[in-house]
């Protein structure tokens, strides 16, 4: 007689971790459009035997005050750049239309538009040291945490909270119909 499966799984915004007879597989969801039932590749996977799994989890239990306490100021801190990045948004984006219109390239933009006046204007408020979001960047160089991963937790917080606002205002789906001249 065939042993049922023992197994479980745990969904977060961004991750899947799941617990099988093998130990822990854990991956991160983010971008990934798979089908119902798919998997993802296998270089996308972190695959933790049994005895790493505890072992992490013992590590991750034994900070888990600090880590409580963590979290709502990073919130704080990213909600704080992401409002500075939804205020500039409009400015870049307008200016961008502006050049794009003036230089033939029509009327419409597209999502890879939108993505690139983002990503501008990120990149202009983190490199400009006076602002407030340049200063944030040039602090999460020198912190306990990585740089590459306070800014991946803050594109995750902006793409859950701001992203979608933006791309209803500035690039909505439907657009107005025009009337044919019949």
């Amino acid at each position: 007689m065939e042993q049922p499966k023992r197994t479980s799984q745990l969904d977060t915004v961004n991750h899947r971790c799941f617990i099988g007879k093998g130990g822990v597989t854990l991956y991160s969801t983010d971008g990934l459009d798979l089908e119902e039932g798919q998997e993802p590749q296998k270089d996308h996977l972190l695959l933790l035997s049994p005895v790493e799994a505890i072992q992490i989890a013992e590590q991750v239990l034994a900070h888990r005050a600090q880590l409580d306490a963590q979290q709502p100021e990073l919130d704080a801190q990213f909600e704080r750049v992401s409002q500075t990045l939804v205020a500039f948004f409009p400015e870049l984006w307008k200016r961008y239309c502006h050049e794009k219109k003036r230089h033939g390239g029509g009327d419409h933009s597209s999502f890879l538009d939108f993505e690139l006046v983002v990503t501008d204007a990120y990149n202009r408020l983190i490199f400009d040291e006076s602002g407030m979001v340049g200063q944030w960047y040039a602090t999460i160089w020198t912190d306990t945490y990585s740089h590459e991963q306070l800014k991946a937790l803050f594109w995750r917080h902006f793409n859950r909270y701001h992203r979608e606002q933006l791309l209803d205002q500035y690039l909505p789906t439907t657009l107005p119909l025009v009337e044919s001249e019949e």
